[in-house]
């Protein structure tokens, strides 16, 4: 299926031309934009991890997803007014800036960037809603090891040496995932500190990544 960034790689000389795309690149913890800005563009990850979220009442940051590579994001402006997430990179990125009315005018052109977007929307969907049910019955360590293997990549499943999200995330981030307490987040972080060792608690966190991951994949096949 071809994506935007394929899509692009094919139009990209003209695009460009159009001042439609510019490449980005952004150094850790900087905004790409936040509430009440209300970017006219559409960025897609090409490299690098981007939180997602919102600001409280009280002007706290509250994170709800984190995107890798090839994610889309940004105000696609379909909620009359109501748009208001951040998006803050988590490590260097590289991304590209398209142009809101180049991006949904090419989308709704071409058949097959149609079907990338609509797939990618409900996958999106999916992966949201099989969280939501996953963390509703776990206990507090299934759900900080599920939360770990659910925030990776999809292209990172089946490698040893992916990149583990969960030591980029402070305490509050992951109590905001995972709808644990503060408390119990750090006191988990200083429990396994304390008393495990690096290979323990990869053999540990592997394991139960493996069971977890059996569960959480069978319910996105049963559900998709």
């Amino acid at each position: 299926m071809m994506s935007f960034h394929v899509f692009l790689k094919h139009a990209g000389e003209q695009a460009q031309e159009e001042s439609a795309i510019r490449r980005v690149t952004l150094p850790k913890n900087t905004y790409l934009y936040k509430a009440p800005e209300k970017p006219n563009t559409i960025f897609l990850l090409e490299k690098g991890l981007v939180k997602i979220g919102a600001h409280t009442a009280e002007g706290e940051e509250m994170l709800y997803d984190v995107l890798h590579e090839g994610a889309f994001f940004g105000n696609l402006r379909f909620l009359d007014g109501q748009f208001s997430e951040f998006a803050k990179t988590l490590t260097a990125v590289d991304c590209l800036q398209v142009d809101l009315l180049f991006f949904k005018q090419q989308v709704c052109e071409v058949p097959a960037l149609a079907a990338w977007f609509q797939e990618s929307l409900v996958r999106r969907w999916c992966r949201m809603e099989t969280r939501l049910q996953q963390l509703c019955h776990l206990s507090p360590l299934e759900k900080l090891s599920f939360i770990g293997e659910h925030l990776k990549s999809p292209f990172q499943k089946n490698q040893p040496a992916a990149q583990e999200i969960l030591p980029l995330l402070s305490a509050v981030e992951l109590a905001q995932l995972t709808g644990l307490s503060r408390q119990t987040i750090a006191k988990w972080q200083k429990k396994r500190l304390s008393e495990d060792s690096p290979l323990e608690l990869s053999i540990k966190l592997c394991a139960e990544r493996a069971a977890i991951e059996t569960l959480a994949e069978r319910e996105i096949r049963r559900k998709c």
